[in-house]
């Protein structure tokens, strides 16, 4: 390896770095055991991203390995676990973690000058995209046409049953304009209504904030 190439990796490692002690502080109230390590919250959340986020070749374990060396690097941490373990400590505090992650990326993006606000304005794009999920019994119960809806409806034809049964996500997402970057964002079933969504984030919105979205 060069000097020159050395160079530009510690270059890049201090970049990440920096970017995520921004995105993602960490919280030295909450942490998670898991056997004879201590995974924290922030480590916790740039695995996740990594993982799900920046990569896509390798199978899933390949990936989590890959993020935990990244986190490492950047954080000058020394913790792994087993992509079972690191799953199921992801799994064990989801409903503190995503939540608080949320709400750093709403913080980070209310710093970006030039946007916040634009015009007297904060303007916001908003939009709900559909994604499939692996088809398990829990992903059927929580997210699927069949399960969710608040009338069970009958299919006349079995084609019509195996759709609403399939696991897809509602994702609808408030974008700040003119940056790229999600603002809040909610997860429902296929079902789900992209109006009903945002209104339940609505009170999160400064109140100077402008919404541009579609009929929906």
């Amino acid at each position: 390896m060069t000097h020159q190439t050395q160079q530009n990796l510690c270059t890049i490692a201090d970049e990440l770095k920096e970017i995520f002690e921004q995105l993602l502080p960490a919280n030295d109230d909450y942490q998670q055991r898991h056997g004879n390590a201590q995974l924290e919250q922030q480590w916790l959340a740039i695995v996740a991203i990594i993982t799900w986020g920046w990569t896509h070749q390798g199978a899933l374990a390949q990936r989590v390995l890959t993020a935990m060396v990244v986190a490492n690097t950047v954080l000058g941490t020394q913790d792994f676990a087993s992509r079972q373990g690191f799953q199921n400590a992801l799994k064990s505090v989801s409903k503190q973690l995503v939540p608080q992650v949320i709400d750093c990326f709403a913080a980070f993006t209310s710093k970006i000058s030039g946007h916040w606000p634009s015009g007297g304005k904060v303007n916001f794009a908003v939009d709900g995209t559909k994604f499939s999920a692996p088809r398990t019994e829990a992903n059927q119960k929580e997210f699927s046409a069949s399960q969710t809806t608040k009338k069970k409806k009958t299919y006349r034809r079995k084609s019509d049953a195996a759709k609403a049964a399939t696991v897809q996500l509602l994702v609808t997402t408030v974008w700040l304009i003119g940056t790229g970057l999600p603002y809040r964002w909610h997860i429902d079933g296929s079902s789900g209504s992209e109006r009903v969504n945002l209104l339940s984030m609505i009170n999160t919105l400064p109140a100077n904030a402008r919404l541009i979205a579609d009929a929906e």
